[in-house]
């Protein structure tokens, strides 16, 4: 249960995963942002089409599928080349920059399989994640189209409506 993680953790592990989700369910396009507005956090596509109930809808069954096939979330490293290679072929032209700019022998991702797919997203801040996709089953985050926009409240305090 995710109770058993502090808050920071968890919601970095949720983040990942909805990131993670959207890889899967949109592999021509990038979700990026996550900036917290009251408390939620605001996503996009890069190529600036919006965020419709339809593509929230898919977005979300993704997540949940996520969650209830109960996979490990790991965190480890790989070689630069090979990092910059993996974000080149997903369109991930944010991260591949970053790492053009911050060249070393190691880069450190978070990882999830799913059995037919692999997602990385980079870790460069050493965030802890949950061990298992499952561990955020009991505390699942809402998502919501939002001006065309998605935004994603975690835990239930958490006010998405303002």
């Amino acid at each position: 249960m995710a109770d058993q993680y502090d808050d920071e953790s968890a919601r970095a592990s949720l983040r990942f995963l909805v990131h993670s989700a959207a890889s899967l369910a949109f592999p021509d396009r990038v979700l990026v942002g996550g900036r917290n507005v009251s408390g939620a956090y605001l996503y996009s596509f890069d190529d600036g089409s919006p965020m419709t109930e339809e593509a929230v809808g898919q977005l979300d069954q993704e997540l949940k599928t996520l969650m209830r096939i109960d996979v490990p979330i790991e965190t480890t490293s790989v070689g630069h080349a090979e990092a910059v290679a993996y974000f080149e072929k997903a369109n991930m032209r944010r991260s591949v920059a970053l790492l053009r700019s911050r060249v070393t022998d190691r880069v450190p991702v978070h990882t999830v399989s799913t059995g037919t797919s692999v997602i990385w997203r980079l870790a460069l801040l050493g965030q802890q994640l949950v061990p298992r996709t499952s561990t955020l089953a009991p505390s699942p985050p809402r998502l919501h189209s939002h001006h065309a926009q998605l935004l994603v409240a975690f835990g239930s305090g958490t006010n998405a409506a303002g």
